[in-house]
């Protein structure tokens, strides 16, 4: 925030504008750069391999819960992340539910993470407040596999028919 004054951890020859003084850490940024090579070298399967995974998770959950609606554009959209609605769903009530059976979930966007007010991003999108609220946002990462997806979506259907 502007005007607030950060204290330096280490003191000593002035490097950083006076807030880190010493060498710089050669090796962690060539480490890094090394880390940002493989990661690249890796991205076009890896995102073709969550869209399988979520594509596979939004297939079965609209299969059993026909009244899910896919929020965002079908085509164009991050491989690793599926937010739904279910009209009538507590979101709040179905994260707490989902979390105590092992399955991660948000209601809303990333964005609104910790704001009790509908998500900007989903109202945006067209959403209802209410729909907003009714929105739960699962997330895939490197080490999701399809076991998980699999389990996932059996736990996620047995909630939302329980809440719904």
């Amino acid at each position: 925030r502007t005007g607030t004054q950060l204290e330096p951890l280490i003191y000593g020859g002035g490097q950083e504008r006076g807030m880190r003084s010493g060498t710089e850490n050669v090796a962690f940024a060539v480490g890094f750069a090394k880390a940002l090579e493989l990661a690249q070298a890796g991205r076009k399967a890896e995102a073709h391999r969550l869209e399988q995974l979520r594509n596979k998770l939004q297939d079965e959950l609209t299969r059993a819960i026909p009244e899910i609606i896919v929020n965002g554009d079908q085509k164009h959209r991050l491989p690793h992340n599926l937010n739904i609605t279910v009209p009538g769903l507590d979101g709040e009530s179905a994260v707490l539910y989902l979390d105590n059976a092992g399955v991660q979930a948000s209601t809303g966007s990333a964005c609104s993470i910790g704001s009790d007010q509908p998500s900007h991003v989903l109202m945006a999108l067209g959403c209802t407040p209410q729909e907003a609220n009714a929105s739960l946002r699962f997330t895939l990462g490197k080490d999701t596999t399809e076991a998980d997806i699999t389990e996932a979506t059996q736990i996620i259907i047995k909630t939302l028919r329980h809440l719904t």
